[in-house]
């Protein structure tokens, strides 16, 4: 989350005592301390809630999210401001990836000197994050509203690309510049660079999960609701015994098998198969009533009408094929009518057959996030792409409701 809005200087006046536990990291410019939520949660609430015109309520609720998230304040140094927040999101130990937010506030009319603490901010919980918790790539995503985080990223962290639409303010939706840094790259960031290049885009979208639909009908495949599949049983009476049989063990299989565990990404905890079955979005079923496959979102971001997705071909006899495009495809387009504006998905750098995929289906690659996530005994870059707003696919299917 990036915070960009103003706060007043007549607001500043928090003793660090007061709202601090202690100082974690000391730079020339400002200290960087935890957070002691437990005792000063009320004050920091009133702090935040007069900054950004949010109820005490929905304060405290981030600030937990914070805490659970290993943020830090930012202090000017020698002053009684506290400058914002810094931190860690979405850490991955396995694979030594992690996220730095940095939300800052304008205490002062001294722009200068809050990117100067902004800079050292980020330089001081890089350090950390590669000497003593040797992480090997860390990735920031910044809105491009908010100009004082993108200029403290910029000269620091490498620019990578640009996720169009994907972060909701003011009824309107920008888009997120990526930025990484790991420990054998580095290269200055041109901050006009990404900045000219980004868009706006009026929100016109509602997004409404109520109407997604039951049954999506293709040439070749179908996509059908596992809790809906009664609906599906009028045309193809086998299902209900192909679901608990031929297709649990394709299923497990696929979820077991070396090769296809590490093209899904972070292994998943897999307590019940039966449960696991029932709770993606679609499988995809050939036109014999046989599942094959299933789609499903990913870092669901609701409010930002965004989300990830994967799919998996789990019957290795229909890879390869084009059925994965045709059922891709068609849930790009049920996502789209339901509401969601930003739809992307990461591919690993040894996935040739999705990379392909990929780019025949001409999505854009906006961004390459090099050497962070090991498999096949090295650190391979994740390929992210994302469906261009205006993207047209051969339209191959009438749904059902």
């Amino acid at each position: 989350m990036v915070i960009n809005h103003i706060l007043n200087a007549d607001i500043v006046g928090n003793k660090r005592g007061e709202i601090m536990n202690f100082v974690r990291f000391k730079g020339k410019y400002v200290d960087l301390s935890t957070i002691d939520i437990n005792e000063n949660i009320d004050t920091y609430a009133n702090f935040f809630s007069k900054a950004f015109g949010k109820t005490e309520e929905e304060i405290r609720k981030i600030l937990t999210d914070y805490k659970a998230n290993s943020f830090l304040a930012i202090l000017e140094k020698n002053e009684e401001n506290l400058l914002g927040l810094i931190g860690f999101e979405k850490q991955n130990l396995l694979n030594l990836r992690s996220n730095i937010t940095l939300d800052l506030i304008d205490v002062h009319s001294d722009k200068e000197k809050l990117l100067q603490c902004g800079k050292e901010s980020i330089s001081l919980l890089t350090d950390y994050a590669y000497n003593t918790l040797n992480y090997k790539n860390i990735l920031a995503e910044v809105p491009t509203c908010s100009t004082e985080e993108l200029e403290s990223f910029s000269g620091s962290y490498d620019y990578i690309g640009t996720r169009d639409f994907s972060y909701k303010t003011n009824n309107n939706l920008y888009d997120t510049a990526f930025f990484e840094m790991t420990p054998n790259k580095f290269n200055q960031s041109d901050l006009a660079h990404y900045v000219g290049e980004s868009k706006i885009l009026k929100i016109k979208y509602n997004l409404n999960l109520k109407n997604k639909m039951d049954i999506i009908k293709g040439d070749r495949v179908d996509l059908v609701i596992p809790s809906k599949t009664i609906l599906y049983i009028e045309n193809n009476p086998n299902w209900s015994y192909i679901l608990a049989n031929k297709t649990m063990f394709e299923l497990g299989s696929s979820l077991n098998d070396m090769d296809d565990a590490l093209c899904m990404g972070e292994a998943k905890e897999v307590v019940d198969l039966y449960s696991m079955a029932k709770s993606f979005d679609y499988y995809i079923v050939d036109k014999n009533g046989m599942p094959i496959g299933y789609v499903n979102r990913l870092n669901i971001d609701n409010n930002n009408l965004k989300t990830d997705i994967e799919i998996n071909i789990f019957n290795k006899n229909y890879r390869g094929k084009g059925y994965g495009r045709d059922a891709y495809a068609m849930y790009i387009k049920e996502l789209r009518r339901i509401g969601y504006v930003s739809i992307g998905d990461v591919v690993f750098d040894f996935n040739k057959s999705s990379l392909n995929m990929h780019d025949n289906m001409e999505l854009n690659e906006y961004a390459i996030r090099s050497e962070s996530y090991f498999a096949y005994g090295k650190y391979q870059d994740m390929h992210c792409y994302e469906v261009p707003i205006d993207y047209e696919e051969t339209d191959r299917k009438t749904i059902i409701k």
